[in-house]
This record gives structure tokens, C-alpha cells and sequence, in this order.
């Protein structure tokens, strides 16, 4: 018998998005509804680079960006960037 779990968030339960450093490790951890503009390097002060090309209109459906964002994110290429993401929920209720 094979089974399988799977976990289900939307998007409204992100608690933090946590941007951490490729070569220190140090992290910046910022709620959704905080994120103003990207940090532009960690604590430490190692630089990020944010200027990856999109391939895509920008000015678009959020939609639509979200999800060929998601997919460029997922490349392994864009670490030369600096730094990775990390998407932060809530632990899931235990079912009763």
C-alpha cells in the first residue's frame, strides 16, 4: 500500500518570506505585508544581485508573473545572485 501526504498553503498563509546569504548564511526574515523593496545585501554586507532577467512582462497579470517567477526562482543558475528564499508557514494543524 503506498501513502502519501501533502501539505496545502495558500498564498494569504505565508508568514515570512527569508532571504538568506549564499556565503554567510545570515538571514533577513520580513512578513509579506512588510516587504517594501528588496534588502540589497545581508547582514553581514555581502551584496545581492536582484537584476535577473525576467523573460517576461513585468507591467503584466501578477498571476502570470508569479508563476514564471516561481519557475526562473526554482533554476539553480539564480543562486549567483547571492542569496536564496525560503517561504516560512505555520506548522499544519494535527487532524483529529
Amino acid at each position: 500500500m503506498t501513502y502519501e501526504r501533502k501539505i496545502i498553503v495558500g498564498l494569504e498563509e505565508i508568514k515570512a518570506v527569508i532571504f538568506q546569504c549564499n556565503e554567510c548564511k545570515s538571514r533577513i526574515v520580513l512578513a509579506p505585508e512588510n516587504i517594501e523593496s528588496p534588502p540589497r545585501k545581508c547582514p553581514r554586507e555581502h551584496a545581492w544581485d536582484w537584476n535577473i532577467v525576467a523573460e517576461y512582462d513585468q507591467m503584466g497579470s501578477p498571476f502570470v508573473c508569479f508563476l514564471l517567477g516561481l519557475k526562473k526562482l526554482r533554476n539553480p543558475l539564480v543562486e549567483r545572485c547571492g542569496f536564496k528564499v525560503f517561504l516560512e508557514f505555520e506548522e499544519p494543524k494535527a487532524s483529529s
